[in-house]
């Protein structure tokens, strides 16, 4: 396994438009590469908001040519949390 993100230390919190480890196949070797990574996709909504860090609805069209293998990675994780507007 390669690891480009270097030997660093952990990361209190990931918030969207920030650094993440990743881990990814190598799409010529298959090896797989740890490296560091943006946090967050493109909206698939002008109305929505900036960045998506989830996709909940595989069956929209938009994220259907990203669901294929050559784009799916990891993101090691210790625990996570799910943003919620207060009413």
């Amino acid at each position: 396994m390669g690891d480009r993100a270097g030997n660093m230390p952990s990361l209190p919190a990931v918030f969207p438009d920030g650094m993440a480890p990743t881990v990814m196949a190598r799409s010529n070797d298959g090896e797989r590469e740890l490296l560091m990574m943006r946090w967050g996709f493109p909206s698939s909504s002008p109305k929505g908001p900036s960045l998506v860090t989830n996709v909940r609805n595989t069956e929209c069209r938009y994220w259907r040519s990203y669901l294929k293998p050559e784009f799916r990675c990891l993101v090691p994780v210790t625990n996570f949390c799910e943003y919620h507007r207060a009413n």
